[in-house]
């Protein structure tokens, strides 16, 4: 079973990362962690990185790891900036979908970034037009030539984009489907300047029920590849792939075959409605793909990955997007980073960052990380308080790996297969960190409808702040975090943060002065200022209702 590591175990997987690094070793895990792309955007250079892509670096994933890519945890933080795309109907809401972004690694008529989309305001398919800007630095955007570049069919409409540079990054490509009269085609059209597009021509065309959604495509070194979803098939609705007969992407193409990907780990075994594949190193196609709600729309994001020229392709099991909601999104390759644009059905697309890491294999982690939580002679400078309890089934907590004993302020926990559940109502175990400015984390399971907390600024048995849920709800939905000032036995203050973390994430908290801020799997969730009645307690600890499979796990506190 995949397990979820807390941010210490991040941060010694960086200084493993650095010395794997050093050393040359060529097996690569791809486990890394997301990072704060809105200071960045001021400056194009920044975004880029001074990594270029070389054929022999791989971005591997694997499921051992860290859920790294859940973006829905920044949706309402404001960490990320939403990317104000120029609206070619002023007079409708401005909503682009289907987007596609492409990177030059020079610059394509001055400019780094190419971003592809279709207006589609209210779900009206008479404004789904393909439309093209550029920008260098995901603020300003600048329109090459009067946008939608494609108008409406007499009958039916446009959607899906998707661009594609050559192989000398000399001419930009966009495929696009078209609906009506009867027919679906796929059709492309190019660009040498950005500015001046040719006719678009049909690629492929089919009668109803033969259906060519989400186009992608990539130059393989001999050929083109192109993938495309027949929608109008039955649920799951197939992806096919066709490789071009010579290096014309204008040519002929192969006979149409199923592309093999796993089904979505929803537990509704639902296919993929978009995706979107990229080439990002030598014979290695990754892919951001789309489930949904089993009748079409929105939904969650995974990502697969192919090393066979995207013929079948592994899963990573976790969904990159929490909730359902999203659309076709779109990515790109930014040396040892993948930056991301996730697109809901009907709103502004956000830009994001995740930086990846490298460990030599499963094994080699899973060792280091038990030495961390271990031997104390590798305890990080600012660790406090460090516990897995993996020691023996006890019918209480006993005392921490850094020494410090459990107290039970009410109620009693046991320790169960190295996890603490709690034994009754309303149990509260805490210890004191001596220390008033501390980040507490711990692994929580969850039993639905049992509420689980972190308690930090712990007064008393009246008096404290916790952050948790209310209810835990063991479904791909998760449950709500929410941040409780307790006084004289009752809550004072309740604020709902409108995150939700899943079933074996890691929840943290972080008391520097009399701000707090929240994380799940060590991401900033949410930042708020406490009563300072709070101000000089130093105790934490958790607190649960005893549910089958309530617990917590692989607890760390460290100074800040």
């Amino acid at each position: 079973m995949a397990e979820t590591y807390n941010g210490n175990d991040l941060d010694r997987l960086a200084d493993l990362s650095d010395r794997l690094t050093a050393k040359n070793i060529s097996t690569k895990t791809f486990v890394g962690k997301m990072a704060d792309l809105g200071g960045m955007v001021s400056n194009s250079i920044e975004i880029d990185g001074t990594i270029e892509i070389s054929n022999d670096s791989q971005l591997i994933f694997d499921d051992s790891y860290l859920n790294i890519f859940d973006l829905k945890l920044y949706s309402k933080s404001g960490m990320y900036p939403s990317l104000d795309l120029p609206n070619p109907y002023p007079a409708e809401l401005n909503a682009p979908v289907h987007t596609s972004i492409v990177k030059s690694s020079r610059t394509f008529n001055g400019y780094k970034f190419w971003i592809a989309y279709t207006p589609y305001p209210n779900a009206n398919s008479d404004f789904e037009n393909p439309c093209v800007v550029a920008t260098n630095d995901f603020k300003s955007f600048i329109e090459p030539t009067s946008n939608p570049i494609v108008d409406k069919p007499a009958i039916g409409y446009n959607a899906d984009t998707n661009l594609v540079f050559n192989n000398d990054e000399k001419t930009l490509y966009l495929l696009f489907r078209e609906r009506g009269n009867g027919l679906n085609s796929l059709k492309i059209m190019h660009t040498t300047n950005g500015k001046d597009w040719s006719e678009p021509i049909v690629l492929f065309s089919g009668e109803l029920g033969t259906d060519f959604a989400s186009p992608s495509a990539w130059w393989n070194g001999a050929s083109w590849v192109i993938t495309y979803h027949n929608l109008d098939a039955d649920s799951p609705w197939p992806i096919y792939r066709v490789v071009s007969d010579t290096s014309d992407i204008y040519g002929t193409y192969s006979e149409p075959m199923a592309i093999d990907i796993p089904l979505s780990t929803n537990g509704l075994d639902l296919g993929w409605w978009h995706s979107c594949f990229n080439k990002v190193g030598d014979n290695q196609i990754i892919g951001l793909v789309q489930d949904n709600i089993g009748a079409g729309g929105s939904g969650d994001l995974y990502l697969v990955q192919s090393f066979n020229d995207g013929e079948s392709f592994e899963l990573f099991s976790k969904k990159i997007i929490r909730n359902q909601g999203y659309y076709r999104s779109t990515f790109y390759r930014d040396g040892e980073t993948l930056v991301l644009m996730p697109t809901t059905l009907s709103g502004i697309p956000k830009i994001y960052r995740a930086e990846t890491g490298y460990i030599e294999d499963t094994n080699n982690y899973n060792n280091k990380r038990a030495e961390y939580l271990t031997l104390p002679t590798i305890f990080p400078d600012d660790a406090i308080i460090v516990d897995s309890f993996t020691r023996a089934d006890s019918p209480s907590l006993g005392t921490s790996e850094t020494g410090q004993n459990w107290i039970m302020a009410t109620g009693s926990y046991e320790i169960k297969s190295n996890k603490a559940y709690a034994v009754s109502t309303n149990s509260r175990a805490i210890i004191d960190t001596l220390n008033k400015n501390i980040k507490l984390s711990s692994k929580i399971s969850m039993t639905a409808g049992v509420q689980q907390w972190l308690m930090i600024k712990y007064v008393d048995s009246a008096n404290y702040i916790r952050i948790g849920f209310t209810a835990g709800v063991t479904t791909s939905v998760g449950a709500n975090i929410v941040y409780q000032e307790i006084k004289a036995g009752a809550i004072s203050r309740n604020i709902s943060t409108d995150m939700r973390m899943i079933n074996d994430e890691a929840l943290s908290a972080s008391c520097i002065g009399r701000i707090i801020k929240i994380y799940i799997n060590n991401e900033p969730i949410y930042t708020i200022i406490y009563d300072s009645f709070y101000e000089d307690a130093t105790i934490i600890g958790f607190q649960s209702n005893a549910g089958a499979t309530s617990s917590f796990n692989d607890v760390i506190v460290t100074k800040q």
